[in-house]
């Protein structure tokens, strides 16, 4: 049984630099899912912050408080958002 003590209340720098990693992956990985379907890479991140929450949660495996894994979750969308237009500036410099 685990108690109030497990839960994380104060973000390290671990994992804030896992949730960053987590953002990153996700981007990279909707994007390799529209390329195989021929899909189009365009317009603003289309990812959400439960989405980020689901990711970080399952990528920690921690119990978080839930400002902790708001905060974690935003540092995944920011990421997540500049992989994004990564490949966005990629693609317009082959168009």
């Amino acid at each position: 049984m685990t108690g109030a003590a497990d839960v994380v209340t104060d973000p390290s720098a671990e994992f804030r630099s896992r949730a960053t990693e987590v953002g990153a992956a996700w981007a990279d990985e909707l994007v390799r899912v529209l390329r195989a379907d021929n899909r189009k890479i365009v317009g603003e991140w289309p990812g959400t912050m439960s989405e980020a929450r689901t990711r970080v949660l399952a990528r920690l495996r921690r119990k978080l408080d839930a400002g902790v894994l708001d905060d974690l979750a935003k540092v995944a969308i920011v990421a997540a958002r500049c992989e994004w237009q990564q490949v966005l500036r990629s693609l317009r410099r082959w168009d």
